[in-house]
């Protein structure tokens, strides 16, 4: 039986759908151990150490629980700021704004040699106070947190996350952009990222204004807030290594045989739940039904040259699945197309213990089912299996009914 290798068998597209597959597959079926707070690891298939960052999920309803007790309460300040005032003077010529100071008026007109001039005292409103920016500083705080923790929860960083948790992150980003679109929290946000590194600078500025008077009780509460807050504005800080970003490198690192190959074990995998990891290239179910990965042991094919010499072709199966210690079946994966050149040729087979071998290839072509037997039990089952195609929803179907008799 003969494949013809192809420059492009796995589209892009299909590639990228199988990486995401395979960040699904992973997590369900590679046991997770916890090594320190909030880091984990795993073991894939073929030995590879895995480390990335969980979340716990009380973090994540601390946030939410946070926020919501202050949910009016930023409403209202943002609707009712407070300004200083400051009395500024100005030289303006012949039009008046203010009160008119005559006495320095009378200066710089002599000063100046003019009639026309007019030095006008006026009352500015100040927005920039450290009160208002800290507002505007923990919005915006709570925009971007509320941000992390939601693709967080999408790429399964939070341990037992929800949808109801996700259905709050939603309507506190959208409430918190509504806000943060407001014409003066827009200009405190602005003066705050332009000025400042962080909140801690403005907080020391706000406690000089706090031991001088001047800042109007309703801001008080913000300083309660904050002694929470603390506690979550390392999500802002500290970089987390989300499972998909710790798995990524994984899986560019290899070529489209093996991505194909490994999306072909996982999927078989998910064939016999419930199932767990035994050892790190074992996985093992209920029913004492082993599926390994690449194991080492040579087959003993023999292949057919010309003028009727055999030779033995050593190799590891990619996929063995046992029945305790009996060899039931070996599944080879092929990312190439199938060819139907020598569908007449029998090749021996391996150990007779081993009753079927299964070669699974990437082809989307829809075809009747070739198969070899050898003896009364054995056989070779060969099908068509092209990720997210209908080859493969019937392929599975046949690998599972296959072993399950």
């Amino acid at each position: 039986m003969i494949s013809e290798p192809s420059h492009e068998i796995l589209s892009p597209e299909i590639i990228k759908i199988v990486k995401s597959d395979l960040y699904h597959l992973v997590r369900t079926y590679c046991n997770s151990y916890k090594i320190a707070d909030f880091t984990y690891e795993l073991f894939l298939h073929d030995f590879t150490r895995i480390e990335y960052e969980i979340i716990p999920i009380i973090e994540l309803e601390k946030f939410i629980s946070l926020v919501d007790r202050y949910w009016s309460y930023f409403s209202y300040l943002i609707s009712n700021m407070s300004f200083d005032e400051e009395r500024i003077t100005v030289e303006q010529n012949e039009r008046a704004t203010g009160s008119i100071d005559v006495l320095k008026t009378s200066r710089a007109r002599i000063n100046h040699q003019t009639t026309r001039l007019v030095v006008c005292t006026t009352n500015n409103k100040h927005i920039f106070t450290y009160e208002n920016i800290l507002l505007a500083s923990i919005i915006l705080s709570i925009n971007l947190i509320a941000n992390k923790f939601l693709k967080h929860g999408s790429e399964e960083q939070i341990d037992h996350v929800r949808s109801v948790h996700k259905s709050y992150l939603e309507k506190i980003i959208e409430y918190t952009q509504f806000l943060l679109k407001d014409r003066l929290l827009k200009r405190l946000v602005g003066h705050y990222l332009v000025n400042y590194e962080n909140i801690e600078e403005i907080v020391i500025g706000m406690s000089q204004r706090i031991n001088q008077g001047k800042i109007r009780s309703k801001y008080l509460d913000m300083i309660q807030f904050l002694q929470n807050w603390k506690s979550l504005t390392w999500m802002l800080n500290e970089p987390r290594l989300s499972f998909r970003e710790a798995l990524t490198p994984y899986l560019d690192s290899i070529d489209d045989d093996r991505l194909y190959e490994i999306w072909i074990f996982y999927k078989i995998v998910s064939l016999f739940e419930p199932i767990r990891q035994k050892n790190k290239n074992a996985f093992v179910n209920d029913k004492n039904l082993s599926i390994e990965y690449h194991q080492e042991r040579t087959l003993g094919w023999q292949l057919e040259k010309r003028l009727g010499i055999t030779g033995e072709v050593k190799r590891y199966p990619d996929i063995t699945i046992k029945k305790g210690k009996q060899v039931l079946a070996i599944i080879d994966a092929k990312c190439t197309h199938y060819s139907e050149k020598e569908d007449d040729k029998q090749e021996p087979g391996p150990d007779r213990n081993i009753v079927n071998q299964i070669v699974l290839f990437a082809d989307d072509k829809l075809r009747d089912d070739v198969v070899i037997s050898q003896g009364e039990l054995r056989r070779i089952l060969f099908l068509n299996c092209y990720p997210y195609h209908e080859s493969a929803s019937i392929a599975f179907e046949k690998v599972k009914n296959c072993l399950s008799h």
